[in-house]
């Protein structure tokens, strides 16, 4: 299986993503999946597919929950979507801030978990979880 890292490349543009996705899928290559770093790459894959006349019974992700990516799960294009909560972000990052100017570790009280990946900042970084949106709770999240 393959995997090719479509931000840097489709640059979170929709016309960009099918544009660069469309070779791709006619290569030869073994996937089995798309995962795309915003919606509208996600979009710009389905339309790459549906252009290259491939039948999508693969999923195809994006994240942001957009209101055009929303749609594309509901309607079944798009296999699910991540929404990014800003308000739990806004929260987390004002509660880490405070949490740091009274000495305290920047999790506390927060709920969220510190990042563990190693890196020389990660006892500096909370997470605030995605959530993930499928076809079962697109409705919570339409606008």
């Amino acid at each position: 299986m393959q995997c090719f890292e479509a931000a840097g490349i489709a640059d979170w543009d929709r016309p960009t993503a099918q544009e660069k996705i469309s070779p791709l899928l006619t290569s030869g290559i073994d996937f089995d999946c798309i995962l795309s770093n915003n919606d509208s790459m996600a979009l710009g894959a389905i339309e790459a597919c549906n252009d290259s006349g491939i039948e999508i019974d693969f999923p195809i992700v994006g994240i942001d929950c957009t209101a055009d990516g929303a749609q594309a799960v509901a309607d079944g294009r798009m296999a699910m979507t991540l929404f990014q909560d800003p308000v739990g972000q806004g929260k987390g990052a004002l509660m880490a801030a405070l949490n740091m100017l009274e000495g305290k570790p920047i999790n506390d009280g927060t709920g969220y978990e510190l990042d563990s990946s190693g890196e020389s900042y990660s006892d500096s970084i909370i997470w605030v979880p995605f959530e993930p949106v499928t076809k079962d709770n697109v409705a919570d999240y339409m606008k």
